[in-house]
Formats: C-alpha cells, structure tokens, sequence
C-alpha cells in the first residue's frame, strides 16, 4: 500500500504530540532526575535502533557527511534534556507551543549558511511566531510576567535548528531513515555520562524495577520511534517545505490532547482550563501555527 506523505506526516504529528505528553507525565509525577528519565529511555531506544539497523543502508557511509550525522546526536540530545527540564514545571500546551519557535532559528541559519533568501512572507512568519511566543508564554496568574522557564524551551529550539541544518547537509548523501541510527550512535556518551553520577544511577535501577513506570516508559519509547520513522518517510516521500508545515500544527494537537486529559486523566495531566487562559493558549498557538505554516511555504 503507498502511504501519501500527508497521511504520514500527519501521523508522525499526533504521535509526537502524544508523546510529549507522556513526557510531560513521567518527568514530572515519576522521576526526581530528568537525567535518569533520560538514561532510561535511551537504554529502551536501543532496543528498537538496533532493530532499525537491519533495514537500512549502511553502504558508502564515510567522509564529512557521516561525522556531520554523528555530529547531530550531542546537539538532539541537549534539545531533549532542556525540553524536558522545562516540561518538569510548565504546561505541555505551552512549552511545546514555545517550542516551535524553532522554524525561526531554521530560516535565521539557513540563510546565514547555506545562502537562503528570507522572503517577506518568511519574516511576517517569524513575526507572528515570536508574538505567539510571548502570548503562550505569558501565565495567568494573580502576579502575570514573563516565565523565565520557557528561556530553556527557546533554547532548546535552537539547539534543534542547528541540529537539523547539520542533518540537512549530512542528508545529502546519507538516507534519511540511516541518519537516525547514527545520530543516535552520537549521543551514547553524553547519556553513558549520566551512569557515572550516584543519584542517577540509583534512581534508574529503581524505575527499572518498577513494571508499571517502566511499562509506560516502554509505550513512550515506541510511540517517539515510530513518529520520528514516520516523520522521517514523510519527508523522503514528499516536499520537505509542505512536510514541515503540517509538522507545524503539532502545538494544536497537544493542545487538545492536554484538555481531553484534564478533563478525564486530571490525576495524570492537569491544565489550566478556564476560559480566559484556554483563549489566550488558543490565540497564541494559532498564530504559532500560522506561522510555521506560512515560513514553510
């Protein structure tokens, strides 16, 4: 069966969101360590990256396009860690709606170093992202500023853009799904750090003995892996500007996901969900959406 680029994009989006929110649940109610969380799922990862590895091509994977793949992994692993940091004490909604402030940091060092032209519609897009930034991140509360934390989502966002210039080029001569495993494959120190610290260590043996956290860690890991295969299929199938567009609307769907939760999983994920704040996060995200949808064009 041939699978059209958008349907498979389109699952990669809702699955990413999914996970996030499971993300959102385990670093906040089941670990005290983001860096265990962490450990933990990359030692499940290698169970379904060695499966990969049977179905990729591993020929001519040589010169600077194999050490720029290799080179991604640190740089995915940081975005992680600071994504999940901020995920401890925010609201998924809002942390992965700032999150996609990234496609602006892509334009800014697509254009610095592989000589793209930022068009006028492109800088109403960064426009209109950035303003939805500050909306999303901007809290309702009785004394409202600027959260501080979401600094670690923009910076996060960042560190994503620079990884994906770097796969870009390293995409020019390897195949899309064979990056994976190897951009994997470049961050197995940076995770192997994390053993070395006592706490974290213990902390992963406990949850490692627990079937249920580990069981939900498990669904986590599969469900990422299939949205990045998918995600990565969408874009070898289809054009890679509309691909990141419908990428682009994932901040809605974790959006939705989050107050179907808090409405019937409030014990797992809780939002706030008064008309007032689920406007402003509505207005914010839309104008992200817009945004990523229009710099993607």
């Amino acid at each position: 069966m041939n699978v059209s680029w958008f349907w498979l994009i389109f699952i990669a989006t809702n699955l990413f969101s999914v996970s996030d929110l499971i993300d959102k649940f385990l670093c906040e109610k089941k670990f005290k360590s983001v860096y265990a969380f962490s450990t933990i799922n990359f030692l499940l990862s290698i169970v379904f990256i060695i499966g990969l590895s049977f179905f990729v091509n591993w020929s001519h994977l040589y010169g600077w396009p194999f050490f720029l793949a290799l080179a991604s992994g640190p740089l995915y692993f940081l975005m992680w860690i600071l994504l999940w940091k901020a995920l401890v004490s925010n609201e998924a909604s809002r942390a992965i709606a700032v999150f996609n402030t990234m496609p602006i940091f892509n334009a800014l060092l697509a254009a610095f170093f592989l000589n793209e032209v930022i068009s006028g519609s492109k800088w109403l897009a960064i426009i209109l992202i950035a303003i939805g930034a500050v909306i999303c991140a901007w809290e309702n509360k009785a004394d409202a500023k600027f959260n501080r934390a979401y600094l670690l989502v923009i910076l996060s966002a960042f560190v994503a853009a620079v990884a994906n210039i770097i796969s870009k080029f390293a995409a020019s001569q390897i195949d899309a799904l064979t990056l994976y495993p190897i951009s994997f494959l470049g961050s197995l120190p940076f995770y192997g750090l994390f053993l070395l610290k006592k706490e974290v260590l213990e902390e992963v043996k406990v949850n490692l003995r627990k079937k249920k956290v580990l069981a939900v860690l498990f669904i986590r890991t599969l469900v990422t892996f299939m949205a990045v295969c998918f995600f990565y299929l969408a874009l070898a199938k289809g054009p890679a500007s509309l691909v990141l567009a419908v990428n682009g609307i994932g901040p809605l769907f974790v959006l939705i996901y989050a107050v179907i939760a808090s409405l019937f999983l409030p014990k797992y994920i809780k939002e706030e969900l008064d008309s007032s704040t689920l406007l402003q996060k509505s207005l914010a995200i839309i104008l992200i959406v817009s945004g990523v949808i229009l710099i993607n064009r």
